[in-house]
């Protein structure tokens, strides 16, 4: 399937995580706010697509200028949003009518900003709360990115801490992460400890096909 075709495609389907659809009257604060939401909350491998010229239920209006709009765009994306967000856009012309895909990328420079941090929550783009924002923060790192998926994904896991001569390996799940913390909930009796991020790697244990977490001491 062509790119063409893919966006025209997603067009297709409602309003979701990683869809939105705009009017032409979009407003600049909607514009970028719905940028930074993407940036905010896109998985790796996934992509955000706005698209410019479509009523929220579908309804392919059009647009005058295309090509004003995608410069706007893409000087919204630059300057209007700290740290500036990747895009790319493209016009999809649908019966005589053009429409604009812009599609946002993941971020590892997240939180983004213009104004208030925005996230997805559903099909919406909602002001980030403060835990939103620790988390984006802690989602900079390879680590804490990996560590936000297992607890999103309620992945069983193996944490190994302690001093090595003392060393104990526990079944758990993670409970929280933020750029300086990790909690992880014990399958055993449920209680939660927290370790350092930065004394913890990440490998996968064979024998038992489980993320291991070790403590680096010393």
């Amino acid at each position: 399937m062509s790119r063409q075709e893919n966006l025209l495609e997603r067009l297709k389907h409602p309003e979701d995580r990683f869809t939105e659809r705009k009017p032409k009257g979009v407003s600049t604060e909607d514009k970028c706010k719905t940028l930074v939401a993407f940036a905010n909350s896109l998985p790796d491998g996934e992509e955000g697509i706005l698209f410019i010229g479509v009523s929220d239920k579908g309804d392919i209006l059009g647009l005058d200028n295309t090509d004003n709009l995608q410069k706007e765009m893409r000087k919204l994306a630059e300057q209007r949003c700290y740290p500036p967000i990747r895009i790319q856009s493209e016009v999809l012309n649908i019966s005589g009518l053009e429409v604009v895909a812009v599609s946002v990328l993941p971020s590892r420079n997240r939180p983004h900003f213009t104004g208030p941090a925005y996230v997805r929550i559903g099909s919406e783009s909602c002001e980030a709360t403060e835990q939103m924002l620790t988390e984006l923060i802690a989602s900079r790192t390879d680590e804490g990115r990996l560590l936000l998926k297992y607890r999103d994904e309620q992945t069983e896991i193996l944490v190994e801490h302690g001093l090595p001569q003392h060393s104990q390996r526990m079944r758990c799940f993670v409970a929280e992460c933020d750029s300086h913390f990790v909690g992880f909930k014990t399958m055993a009796g449920g209680g939660i400890f927290r370790l350092p991020l930065k004394r913890l790697s990440i490998s996968w244990e064979n024998s038992q096909r489980k993320p291991l977490i070790t403590e680096q001491v010393g």
